[in-house]
Protein backbone atom coordinates (compact mmCIF):
# COMPACT_ATOMS: atom_id res chain seq x y z
CA UNK A 1 0.00 0.00 0.00
CA UNK A 2 2.61 2.62 1.07
CA UNK A 3 4.93 1.44 -2.40
CA UNK A 4 1.51 2.59 -4.22
CA UNK A 5 1.37 6.14 -2.44
CA UNK A 6 4.80 6.64 -3.76
CA UNK A 7 3.86 6.50 -7.43
CA UNK A 8 1.67 9.60 -7.44
CA UNK A 9 2.83 12.99 -7.23
CA UNK A 10 0.34 15.77 -7.27
CA UNK A 11 0.80 19.11 -7.24
CA UNK A 12 -0.83 22.75 -8.38
CA UNK A 13 0.66 24.49 -12.01
CA UNK A 14 -1.27 27.82 -13.11
CA UNK A 15 -2.23 27.81 -16.37
CA UNK A 16 -1.77 31.31 -17.25
CA UNK A 17 -3.17 33.54 -19.70
CA UNK A 18 -1.80 35.77 -22.52
CA UNK A 19 -0.28 38.64 -21.27
CA UNK A 20 0.60 37.24 -17.45
CA UNK A 21 4.09 38.47 -16.57
CA UNK A 22 4.92 34.88 -15.03
CA UNK A 23 3.70 32.91 -18.05
CA UNK A 24 6.55 31.27 -18.29
CA UNK A 25 6.35 29.90 -14.46
CA UNK A 26 3.68 27.37 -14.19
CA UNK A 27 4.63 26.38 -10.68
CA UNK A 28 3.60 30.28 -9.98
CA UNK A 29 0.31 31.15 -8.08
CA UNK A 30 -0.27 34.48 -7.28
CA UNK A 31 -1.28 35.96 -10.52
CA UNK A 32 -5.34 35.70 -11.28
CA UNK A 33 -4.82 32.98 -13.85
CA UNK A 34 -6.70 29.22 -13.94
CA UNK A 35 -5.31 26.89 -11.51
CA UNK A 36 -4.95 23.41 -12.40
CA UNK A 37 -4.58 19.77 -10.79
CA UNK A 38 -1.01 17.91 -11.97
CA UNK A 39 -1.04 14.28 -11.19
CA UNK A 40 1.87 11.89 -12.48
CA UNK A 41 0.37 8.56 -11.59
CA UNK A 42 1.19 4.50 -12.77
CA UNK A 43 3.32 6.62 -15.48
CA UNK A 44 0.40 8.70 -16.52
CA UNK A 45 0.34 12.42 -16.18
CA UNK A 46 -3.10 14.03 -15.91
CA UNK A 47 -4.66 17.17 -15.88
CA UNK A 48 -7.67 18.35 -13.71
CA UNK A 49 -9.06 22.18 -13.38
CA UNK A 50 -8.98 22.98 -9.70
CA UNK A 51 -12.03 25.28 -10.55
CA UNK A 52 -10.32 28.38 -8.83
CA UNK A 53 -7.54 31.15 -9.96
CA UNK A 54 -6.68 31.08 -6.33
CA UNK A 55 -3.71 29.65 -5.87
CA UNK A 56 -4.64 28.27 -1.46
CA UNK A 57 -7.81 27.07 -2.62
CA UNK A 58 -6.38 25.27 -5.81
CA UNK A 59 -3.91 23.56 -2.87
CA UNK A 60 -7.18 22.54 -0.68
CA UNK A 61 -8.00 20.34 -4.26
CA UNK A 62 -4.74 19.35 -4.64
CA UNK A 63 -4.93 17.91 -0.73
CA UNK A 64 -8.08 16.15 -1.83
CA UNK A 65 -6.58 14.08 -4.41
CA UNK A 66 -3.44 13.18 -2.30
CA UNK A 67 -5.91 11.84 0.66
CA UNK A 68 -7.59 9.91 -1.83
CA UNK A 69 -4.39 8.25 -2.48
CA UNK A 70 -3.48 7.68 0.92
CA UNK A 71 -3.61 3.91 2.39
CA UNK A 72 -4.35 4.80 6.01
CA UNK A 73 -7.33 7.92 4.85
CA UNK A 74 -8.54 5.27 2.39
CA UNK A 75 -9.14 2.76 5.29
CA UNK A 76 -10.65 5.23 8.06
CA UNK A 77 -12.41 6.26 5.09
CA UNK A 78 -13.74 2.50 4.44
CA UNK A 79 -14.56 2.30 8.09
CA UNK A 80 -16.71 5.59 7.99
CA UNK A 81 -18.65 4.75 4.82
CA UNK A 82 -19.16 0.86 6.81
CA UNK A 83 -20.54 2.94 10.03
CA UNK A 84 -22.66 5.60 7.68
CA UNK A 85 -24.10 2.64 6.39
CA UNK A 86 -24.90 0.69 9.63
CA UNK A 87 -26.15 3.65 11.23
CA UNK A 88 -28.40 4.48 8.00
CA UNK A 89 -29.98 0.45 8.32
CA UNK A 90 -30.24 1.40 12.34
CA UNK A 91 -32.26 4.39 11.69
CA UNK A 92 -34.52 2.46 9.07
CA UNK A 93 -35.18 -0.35 11.53
CA UNK A 94 -36.18 1.85 13.79
CA UNK A 95 -38.33 4.15 11.97
CA UNK A 96 -39.66 1.24 10.81
CA UNK A 97 -40.38 -0.75 14.56
CA UNK A 98 -43.59 -2.10 15.18
CA UNK A 99 -45.62 -0.53 18.18
CA UNK A 100 -47.38 -3.58 20.00
CA UNK A 101 -50.52 -1.31 19.63
CA UNK A 102 -50.68 -1.23 15.97
CA UNK A 103 -49.28 -5.04 15.71
CA UNK A 104 -52.17 -5.86 17.75
CA UNK A 105 -54.93 -4.04 15.73
CA UNK A 106 -53.57 -5.30 12.76
CA UNK A 107 -53.35 -9.14 14.03
CA UNK A 108 -57.13 -8.18 14.94
CA UNK A 109 -58.38 -7.19 11.42
CA UNK A 110 -56.52 -10.12 9.57
CA UNK A 111 -58.55 -12.60 11.21
CA UNK A 112 -62.16 -12.49 9.52
CA UNK A 113 -63.58 -15.19 11.78
CA UNK A 114 -67.31 -16.15 10.98
CA UNK A 115 -68.39 -17.24 14.15
CA UNK A 116 -69.37 -14.01 16.69
CA UNK A 117 -67.89 -16.05 19.24
CA UNK A 118 -64.37 -16.44 17.61
CA UNK A 119 -64.37 -12.98 17.42
CA UNK A 120 -64.92 -12.15 20.52
CA UNK A 121 -62.46 -14.70 21.83
CA UNK A 122 -59.95 -12.57 19.20
CA UNK A 123 -61.03 -9.72 20.57
CA UNK A 124 -60.43 -10.62 24.18
CA UNK A 125 -57.32 -11.98 23.47
CA UNK A 126 -55.70 -8.47 21.55
CA UNK A 127 -57.42 -6.63 24.55
CA UNK A 128 -55.16 -8.64 27.09
CA UNK A 129 -52.08 -8.08 24.98
CA UNK A 130 -52.23 -4.53 24.84
CA UNK A 131 -53.41 -3.77 28.44
CA UNK A 132 -50.14 -6.38 29.36
CA UNK A 133 -47.75 -4.73 27.14
CA UNK A 134 -49.08 -0.83 28.95
CA UNK A 135 -48.53 -2.40 32.17
CA UNK A 136 -44.77 -3.20 31.33
CA UNK A 137 -44.32 -0.26 29.41
CA UNK A 138 -43.25 -1.93 26.39
CA UNK A 139 -44.21 0.40 23.24
CA UNK A 140 -42.15 -1.37 20.53
CA UNK A 141 -43.25 -5.61 19.48
CA UNK A 142 -39.04 -6.03 19.74
CA UNK A 143 -39.09 -4.75 23.36
CA UNK A 144 -41.02 -7.83 24.37
CA UNK A 145 -38.26 -10.29 25.43
CA UNK A 146 -38.34 -14.07 26.12
CA UNK A 147 -37.93 -13.16 30.06
CA UNK A 148 -40.76 -10.83 29.90
CA UNK A 149 -43.31 -13.33 28.35
CA UNK A 150 -41.91 -16.35 30.38
CA UNK A 151 -42.71 -14.08 34.02
CA UNK A 152 -45.88 -13.51 32.31
CA UNK A 153 -46.78 -16.64 31.38
CA UNK A 154 -45.54 -17.74 35.13
CA UNK A 155 -48.64 -15.73 36.59
CA UNK A 156 -51.03 -17.02 34.83
CA UNK A 157 -54.00 -18.76 37.00
CA UNK A 158 -57.30 -19.16 38.24
CA UNK A 159 -56.37 -17.05 41.50
CA UNK A 160 -53.95 -14.52 39.59
CA UNK A 161 -53.97 -11.02 41.05
CA UNK A 162 -54.56 -9.21 38.04
CA UNK A 163 -58.04 -9.88 36.57
CA UNK A 164 -56.82 -10.40 32.68
CA UNK A 165 -54.04 -13.52 34.38
CA UNK A 166 -57.41 -15.22 35.85
CA UNK A 167 -57.40 -18.16 33.43
CA UNK A 168 -58.21 -21.79 34.30
CA UNK A 169 -55.64 -24.67 32.89
CA UNK A 170 -57.38 -25.24 29.77
CA UNK A 171 -57.72 -21.37 28.73
CA UNK A 172 -54.22 -21.10 29.64
CA UNK A 173 -53.18 -23.36 27.15
CA UNK A 174 -55.58 -22.17 24.35
CA UNK A 175 -54.24 -18.67 25.45
CA UNK A 176 -50.81 -19.56 24.93
CA UNK A 177 -51.52 -21.00 21.54
CA UNK A 178 -53.15 -18.01 20.34
CA UNK A 179 -50.13 -16.21 21.83
CA UNK A 180 -47.47 -18.47 20.01
CA UNK A 181 -49.47 -17.61 16.79
CA UNK A 182 -49.64 -13.72 17.13
CA UNK A 183 -45.81 -14.17 17.06
CA UNK A 184 -45.24 -16.67 14.16
CA UNK A 185 -48.01 -13.61 12.68
CA UNK A 186 -45.56 -11.06 13.39
CA UNK A 187 -42.49 -12.79 12.14
CA UNK A 188 -44.33 -13.86 8.63
CA UNK A 189 -45.41 -9.67 7.88
CA UNK A 190 -41.66 -8.71 8.90
CA UNK A 191 -43.27 -6.74 12.00
CA UNK A 192 -40.44 -9.23 14.04
CA UNK A 193 -36.72 -10.50 13.73
CA UNK A 194 -37.14 -12.92 15.95
CA UNK A 195 -39.41 -14.93 17.87
CA UNK A 196 -40.06 -14.61 21.93
CA UNK A 197 -42.48 -17.32 22.97
CA UNK A 198 -39.84 -19.95 21.38
CA UNK A 199 -38.98 -20.40 24.19
CA UNK A 200 -42.33 -20.78 26.26
CA UNK A 201 -42.77 -24.07 27.82
CA UNK A 202 -46.45 -25.72 26.48
CA UNK A 203 -49.19 -25.80 28.81
CA UNK A 204 -51.40 -28.98 28.97
CA UNK A 205 -55.32 -28.48 29.25
CA UNK A 206 -57.19 -29.68 32.31
CA UNK A 207 -58.39 -33.24 31.86
CA UNK A 208 -61.66 -32.18 33.49
CA UNK A 209 -64.81 -31.82 31.85
CA UNK A 210 -67.81 -30.07 32.43
CA UNK A 211 -70.90 -32.00 32.67
CA UNK A 212 -74.20 -31.35 31.02
CA UNK A 213 -76.97 -30.30 33.59
CA UNK A 214 -79.39 -33.03 34.43
CA UNK A 215 -83.09 -32.26 33.50
CA UNK A 216 -83.79 -31.87 37.58
CA UNK A 217 -80.76 -29.37 37.81
CA UNK A 218 -82.02 -27.70 34.55
CA UNK A 219 -85.83 -26.61 35.71
CA UNK A 220 -83.75 -25.72 39.15
CA UNK A 221 -82.38 -23.62 36.76
CA UNK A 222 -85.33 -21.93 35.30
CA UNK A 223 -87.14 -21.77 38.36
CA UNK A 224 -84.07 -19.67 40.31
CA UNK A 225 -84.36 -16.83 36.74
CA UNK A 226 -87.94 -16.57 38.25
CA UNK A 227 -86.87 -16.39 41.74
CA UNK A 228 -84.22 -13.63 40.16
CA UNK A 229 -86.81 -11.08 39.04
CA UNK A 230 -89.13 -11.71 42.34
CA UNK A 231 -85.95 -9.94 44.31
CA UNK A 232 -85.73 -7.12 41.76
CA UNK A 233 -87.04 -4.11 43.46
CA UNK A 234 -87.20 -2.84 39.95
CA UNK A 235 -89.30 -3.85 36.68
CA UNK A 236 -86.06 -2.75 34.49
CA UNK A 237 -84.03 -5.15 36.49
CA UNK A 238 -86.17 -8.37 35.80
CA UNK A 239 -83.97 -10.44 33.16
CA UNK A 240 -85.68 -13.76 33.86
CA UNK A 241 -87.67 -13.77 31.34
CA UNK A 242 -84.43 -12.90 28.65
CA UNK A 243 -82.43 -15.49 30.79
CA UNK A 244 -85.02 -18.25 30.75
CA UNK A 245 -84.97 -17.93 26.36
CA UNK A 246 -81.17 -17.70 26.29
CA UNK A 247 -80.87 -20.88 28.42
CA UNK A 248 -83.89 -23.14 26.57
CA UNK A 249 -82.07 -21.93 23.39
CA UNK A 250 -79.24 -23.60 23.92
CA UNK A 251 -81.13 -26.44 25.54
CA UNK A 252 -82.54 -27.59 21.93
CA UNK A 253 -80.22 -26.30 19.68
CA UNK A 254 -76.77 -26.96 21.04
CA UNK A 255 -75.29 -23.32 21.00
CA UNK A 256 -72.91 -22.00 22.56
CA UNK A 257 -73.68 -19.25 25.23
CA UNK A 258 -71.71 -16.66 23.44
CA UNK A 259 -73.33 -17.56 20.31
CA UNK A 260 -76.76 -17.31 21.54
CA UNK A 261 -76.94 -14.35 23.59
CA UNK A 262 -75.25 -12.38 20.56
Amino acid sequence: MAQEAVTASIAVVTRHSTGCPRGSDPQWRRCNCCKAIYIYENGKVVYRSAKTRLGDQAERVAQAERELRDPVKAKLREIEEKEAEKRSREAERIANRAKVEDAVSDWLASHKAPAVSTANTHKIFAQKVSRWAAEQGVEYLDDMSKQMLDKWRGGWSSTAKCKDDRMALTTQSHFLSRLKEFFRWAMATDRLDRDPSLALAPIAPSDKRTMPLTPGQFNELLVATEEYDANQPRKKLQHGAELRAIFLSIRWSGLRLADVSE
